[in-house]
């Protein structure tokens, strides 16, 4: 293992601004080629649920791939062309097959030299996966501003050049030991990744139609994973998680009476991530790649009731009470089980 030194630093800063735009080239083209050009609206979800397979659940298999290559910037750099190449295809399947496996291969690619270089500090990760969220929400923006996404391609394979010349972390083949405690572990955080996800897709307010407060909505989002792996290097993992998590309970509660209490716990319960991905890092470096898309593949299933417009519980401050428990108690329980067995 290394530490955390400035060359790292500048490695994730690079990752972190690359992810920002592959994830806004991704939804620009996603917006500009499918979401404006569909005939019905059955259609935008079908290439939704396509492009979010191969972006997300696909992270698993091509994690476990890297991991036995050992694998990383060279994987990430691919990914970049390939999504730089998405610009070039309005086929709507051949749009989702590319820009998706290529979203895919960079974020395995890229998350896996941040955790390798960030020698299990959260922080690292955090710094990384945050940006990726500003994409998200301004990558539609610029859909039909086709000088944005051509900036944004130029951009995009100056730093895959800059990722493929850098020198990869060389890893050391370091196991952990896969018990009966530490694979439930694994499974809690499949859990809680699982169960967010999808809260994540009924929870509507009213201010979500507002763009200037969706802004702030994903600012909060920003923020929280920005600041989450900070305060957990800081205060211990389990020790922060406890309290934001209840924090977040309470304030997803509130929400329901008071929606702008979504500010604060969106930005409470998006700390947890960093968190998620350092812990299972931890329990196995040379899994590095499969577990973190253990959390994708997660993040996937929850998503596809929303995207179905499929109802599976109500929402009140009673099922949200629950729901933050529940998604808390099992982040907690797979911290404890990860680290003491």
């Amino acid at each position: 293992m290394i530490a955390a030194t400035k060359g790292n630093t500048k490695m994730t800063a690079v990752l972190g601004v690359t992810h920002f735009l592959v994830d806004f080239l991704c939804t620009s083209l996603l917006t500009a080629y499918i979401a404006r050009s569909a005939v019905h609206a059955g259609e935008v979800v079908l290439y939704a649920i396509l492009y979010n397979g191969f972006a997300f659940a696909f992270q698993m298999p091509i994690g476990a791939l890297a991991d036995r290559l050992g694998t990383s910037t060279k994987l990430a750099a691919v990914g970049c062309v390939m999504v730089a190449a998405g610009v070039f295809l309005k086929t709507p399947w051949l749009l989702c097959l590319c820009i998706g496996i290529g979203n895919a291969c960079f974020h395995v690619g890229a998350a896996r030299e941040v955790l390798h270089r960030g020698n299990t500090k959260a922080a690292m990760v955090g710094f990384f996966v945050a940006p990726g969220a500003l994409g998200i929400f301004l990558g539609p923006l610029s859909a039909s501003v086709i000088y944005i996404r051509i900036a944004a391609v130029v951009a995009l394979l100056l730093c895959s050049f800059v990722i493929l010349l850098s020198e990869s972390y060389k890893e050391e083949r370091i196991k952990g030991a896969f018990t009966f405690a530490s694979v439930s572990g694994v499974l809690c955080m499949f859990m809680t990744v699982l169960i967010r996800s999808y809260m994540g897709t009924i929870l509507n307010y009213d201010f979500k139609s507002v763009p200037l407060f969706m802004f702030v909505f994903t600012i909060c989002i920003f923020c929280g994973k920005f600041i989450g792996g900070v305060l957990s290097d800081k205060f211990g993992s389990l020790r922060f998680s406890v309290v934001a998590q209840l924090l977040f309970t309470a304030l997803l509660v509130l929400s329901m009476k008071f929606q702008f209490a979504a500010m604060p716990a969106i930005l409470l319960c998006n700390t947890s991530m960093a968190v998620t991905a350092a812990e299972l890092y931890k329990k196995s470096p040379s899994n590095g790649g499969f577990l973190f898309g253990v959390t994708t593949f997660a993040l996937y299933l929850g998503i596809i009731p929303g995207l179905l417009k499929i109802t599976l519980i109500p929402v009140n401050a009673f099922t949200m009470l629950l729901i933050g428990l529940l998604s808390s108690a099992f982040l907690i329980a797979g911290i404890r089980l990860l680290n003491n067995e």
